[in-house]
């Protein structure tokens, strides 16, 4: 509501300014019909263009709202309909319930366009179980990320990273942010590359057969 409330506020008071600007009073060709015309009419397009641009700028800018587990899901399958490679932090993927998200996780991971990083493998959902190649568990770091999120077009010039946040009114929000928007943006892009990285290291400590004191001190180099 606010940001449409916005939207109308930025149009009236472009109305308003052109109405000042081609009053009789203030054109300095009000002589001239032809070019006071001319000047209106192009200054509406030049007025229309900075605020509709504007406006769709903040509309694309501001957090999705999901009211419902339904809108939720269709955000979600938003998400997994694009082309290029999805890469998802989580801890045990409780929103995957639904069938279609299943079968665009199943999709994904065929064409070898998903990576998921999940807390632990016992905990994964068994309905995914086809997908476990394209998941990687970080229960062995012994860490869990507090921040759960979804980066589109993964490794990618034109990746977008989605974090959820629940407000005050139980409302799921969801934010959107491209490579231009700064540190959030590569902080999470980093996060995912950590974890990779991580959980591969340990791993190929782990069938080393040393032990936790020797895990430790090889990570450390």
């Amino acid at each position: 509501m606010k940001i449409w409330l916005s939207i109308i506020s930025n149009i009236v008071a472009g109305i308003a300014l052109l109405e000042f600007v081609i009053t009789d009073q203030y054109c300095l060709l009000s002589g001239y019909p032809t070019f006071k015309l001319a000047i209106t009419i192009g200054l509406c397009i030049f007025f229309a263009y900075i605020i509709i641009g504007l406006s769709i700028e903040k509309f694309n800018n501001s957090p999705k709202k999901c009211k419902s587990k339904e809108q939720i899901t269709n955000q979600l399958l938003k998400f997994f309909s694009d082309d290029g490679r999805i890469c998802i932090v989580s801890r045990n993927l409780s929103w995957s319930s639904d069938l279609k998200i299943q079968s665009k996780l199943k999709e994904k991971s065929i064409k070898n366009d998903l990576n998921i990083f999940a807390e632990k493998e016992s905990e994964y959902p068994v309905a995914l179980t086809s997908t476990k190649s394209s998941a990687k568990f970080y229960e062995d770091l012994q860490f869990t990320p507090k921040c759960r999120f979804t980066i589109t077009n993964y490794k990618n010039n034109n990746a977008l990273l989605h974090i959820a946040h629940i407000d005050d009114n139980e409302n799921h929000l969801i934010y959107r942010y491209k490579n231009k928007d700064g540190p959030i943006y590569y902080l999470a892009l980093d996060l995912a590359e950590l974890l990779e990285k991580s959980i591969e290291k340990v791993g190929a400590l782990k069938k080393q057969n040393l032990t936790l004191e020797q895990q430790i001190e090889a990570l450390q180099k």
